[in-house]
């Protein structure tokens, strides 16, 4: 038995039937006596304290550690989790006229709708395109995109607008996402230029959510990263030339002069995003509304064509890369929706058939939702 069995036996029922075997049998031992009211509190803060000593052991190790306490293990390797970050957007603004016009720095804006965001402008990318910062934290400020409120009174200001992600936030990394990466780090071991090391570097970077590594794609020294944001989208070209510069600077390549190895030429590029067309036939449970049941079956297709780009960045032994899109998987999504009763004849692209993307340096590819077609009874 190990000793988290051991102490977990220790519960304040069985402490307590311990404690009254060893009262006399010509005692009254009956819930409400003395004897019962005088052991009970003890035997529950007795096993208070075995709950407590559980909780230390497996806080001690990284399988089972959450919280600070996983925070202090994987710091013995060195890794530190990864904090949420602020979102970058591109906005256009126009005068009431409809013509290009800038806005002043650090004005402030808000989305509309009832998740209410707020966004100050940081820097001018041209004539009445801006980028603008989130003021939270987190993926839930990439996500709107539309209309624009200022906060700030902006002269002659006709339209603001959301155009799209310059750079994603993140959320902050969660326990089983630290916990997986401390345990790569301590099986891979991460070293100058090896392949664990270049993994990790770069989902060090901000914006940065996956990330595919080729090495020696071009020839012997050269390294190449494929990169997708934090929604498992193409990366921005901002992006690829931070993480290009932050490993081996355009204007001294392969010269060590970023954290890559002396002789390492680095190329980074993102994946192209793939649309799949959807279309399945659905029975509806009997009364629901079937037009809000349809928008929680969208829903739960577009959960799993996330799940696949939250999984573009795995690897097997020989680290090859592989996005497989199932058509049973998605149908099982469908099944699991309230409302749905029954789901069948599932087709991606005009085809029943299993997609298979063998990913490379120069064909790489990211999933995303195109047309959705639902064929309800």
């Amino acid at each position: 038995m190990s000793l988290g069995d051991y102490l977990k036996e220790f519960t304040f029922d069985e402490l307590l039937d311990q404690a009254l075997e060893r009262v006399p049998e010509d005692i009254d031992k009956r819930e409400g006596s003395i004897i019962y009211d005088a052991l009970a509190p003890a035997c529950y803060q007795l096993s208070l304290m075995y709950m407590g000593l559980y909780n230390m052991l497996q806080d001690t190790f990284a399988t089972s550690a959450i919280g600070e306490y996983l925070d202090l293990k994987v710091a013995e390797q060195g890794l530190e989790r990864l904090q949420a970050t602020t979102a970058t957007k591109v906005a256009e603004f126009r005068d009431a006229e409809g013509n290009l016009m800038d806005v002043p720095l650090a004005s402030r804006f808000s989305t509309v709708g009832q998740d209410e965001q707020f966004y100050k402008v940081i820097e001018k990318q041209s004539d009445g395109t801006f980028i603008l910062e989130s003021e939270t934290v987190g993926a839930s400020a990439n996500r709107y995109v539309g209309t624009l409120l200022p906060v700030d009174n902006i002269n002659d200001l006709g339209t603001a607008t959301m155009s799209g992600v310059y750079i994603s936030g993140r959320d902050q990394e969660s326990d089983d996402e630290l916990r997986e990466r401390y345990f790569q780090a301590v099986t891979e071991k991460p070293f100058a230029g090896n392949f664990a090391a270049y993994q990790e570097e770069s989902l060090k970077i901000k914006g940065v959510g996956e990330v595919q590594i080729y090495p020696a794609f071009d020839g012997g020294g050269t390294v190449g990263l494929q990169i997708v944001d934090d929604d498992g989208l193409p990366a921005s070209e901002d992006l690829q030339t931070q993480v290009k510069n932050y490993f081996d600077p355009e204007d001294n390549e392969a010269e060590g002069a970023g954290i890559s190895p002396i002789g390492h030429r680095v190329t980074v590029a993102t994946p192209e995003a793939t649309p799949l067309d959807i279309s399945i036939d659905v029975t509806y449970s009997a009364g629901v509304d079937h037009t809000a049941v349809e928008v929680e079956v969208r829903k739960a297709i577009d959960g799993y064509i996330r799940a696949i780009r939250d999984e573009w960045g795995a690897h097997d032994e020989l680290y090859n890369y592989t996005t497989y899109i199932y058509t049973a998987k998605l149908l099982v999504a469908v099944l699991q929706t309230n409302g749905v009763n029954n789901a069948s004849n599932v087709l991606i692209n005009g085809a029943s058939n299993d997609i298979v993307w063998h990913q490379s340096m120069t064909d790489n590819k990211v999933p995303t939702v195109g047309n959705v077609t639902i064929q309800g009874a």
